[in-house]
Parts: structure tokens; sequence; C-alpha cells
């Protein structure tokens, strides 16, 4: 009987402590806080996670950005060698829209990010170009 309860407990203890888990890290769990555009990138700045990239359409952890992989973005820096994450300062107010160079708007709110092209790129992509369509905010698209 006392080597059955023994067992017990061993085994409870163990099972107990294999399902604490500590808060989740990574984009999306750690709220994004920042974001800028540099050389056809832009960048998001999250609380606890660094610094992420969305390229070619995906969302990624910035290898650029590596040592800050655990830290809080507040904003970006422009320097002389590059871009520089704020690693102190205040929480900016959603939404947070970025534009980059050709007019795009990249509106990053609680639970997305959203893309707005320009006017010139819709204009662009109502040419005939192909047989291919897309509808993105309620505008046709042609590929």
């Amino acid at each position: 009987m006392k080597k059955a309860l023994l067992l017990f407990f061993l085994f409870m203890t163990f099972t107990l402590s294999s399902q604490i888990y500590g808060p989740a890290q990574g984009f999306p769990s750690d709220p994004v806080i920042s974001a800028t555009w540099e050389n056809d990138r832009l960048y998001l700045g999250t609380q606890g996670s660094g610094v992420y990239e969305l390229t070619e359409g995906f969302i990624q952890h910035s290898k650029r950005f590596e040592k800050f992989s655990r830290s809080s973005i507040y904003g970006f820096q422009k320097v002389d060698t590059g871009l520089v994450p704020l690693l102190s300062g205040e929480l900016n107010a959603y939404p947070i829209v970025v534009t980059n160079e050709f007019g795009t708007k990249y509106i990053v709110n609680e639970e997305s990010l959203r893309v707005k092209f320009s006017d010139a790129a819709v204009a662009m992509s109502a040419l005939p170009s192909g047989i291919w369509r897309m509808i993105l905010d309620g505008q046709r698209l042609n590929f």
C-alpha cells in the first residue's frame, strides 16, 4: 500500500511539474508596439520578442536584429550606419501606421497587420495584364 501511494505521488509530481508553462513568447503572442520601413522591408518591434520583418508576404524573426530577440522594441532610430532598435520609451497607440516610399500604408492594430496600397499601385493593377484576378479591400486587381 505504501509503495502504491509513493508511486502515485511520484507520478503526480512529475506530471504536475511537466505541465507548468511559462508565458508564450514570439509573434503573434507578444504584441507589436512599433513599426518602421527601411530597404524594402517592414520591421515590427514587439513587446518582449525583439524585431520581426515582413518579407515576401511572410512575417518572420529578423536575423539582422537577432541580438535583440528577447527585448521590447519601443521604436527605431535611423542613423548613418542603419536602423537601431530603441529599448526604452513609451508605447505607441494603435493604430500604428507606416508609409513606404511608394505610398503603401502598413496599418498595425491590436489583432492584425493591414496593407493598403497607394493610388498608384491600384491604378497599375487595374491595367489588363493577364487572366488572374484578385479582390483586395473590395477592389479588383489584375495579374
